[in-house]
């Protein structure tokens, strides 16, 4: 599905890494670079908020 995305969007730079990125997102267990380190990061911060907004709305 992603690769379609990126098909339809012509958008050809890198997209090895970024289809790599997206199988491992929630994979916490297999970080190999930095750029894998932002992504899982910024994940966890995504998903805090969203725990909070949850709490906020119960």
């Amino acid at each position: 599905m992603a690769l379609k995305i990126l098909e339809i969007l012509e958008y050809s730079p890198d997209v090895d890494k970024i289809l790599f990125l997206l199988l491992l997102h929630h994979t916490y267990d297999e970080i190999y670079k930095i750029d894998s380190q932002i992504l899982i990061e910024a994940d966890f911060l995504v998903n805090l908020k969203g725990r909070r907004i949850l709490q906020k709305t119960q």
